[in-house]
């Protein structure tokens, strides 16, 4: 019975202490029907309160995942407005 107890324990500890993940921007995460011309308003409006603007150009699609994933939750933007925000840095990103 102790031993039941003390794996019952550590079990719970070692499912706590786990790695968290992050959520990245999928395919399955839907934009809405904003215009291109908003998606990059809505880039604008929230990436200008931290910093300069950085050109989509700068980066590819899948380095525009990595700063999005890194960038967002500091920006406190939803699913959504990420997902949008990332079709516009897709649309106009370094090709590969």
């Amino acid at each position: 019975m102790k031993k039941m107890a003390i794996i019952s324990i550590l079990s719970i500890v070692v499912y706590a202490c786990s790695h968290k993940t992050t959520a990245t921007v999928t395919k399955t995460e839907t934009a809405t029907s904003l215009t291109m011309e908003a998606k990059g308003a809505l880039y604008a409006a929230n990436c200008v309160k931290c910093h300069q603007l950085v050109e989509p150009e700068k980066f590819t699609k899948e380095e525009w995942v990595g700063w999005m994933d890194k960038m967002a939750p500091k920006a406190k933007i939803t699913n959504e407005q990420k997902a949008n925000i990332y079709d516009y840095l897709a649309a106009h990103a370094k090709a590969e």
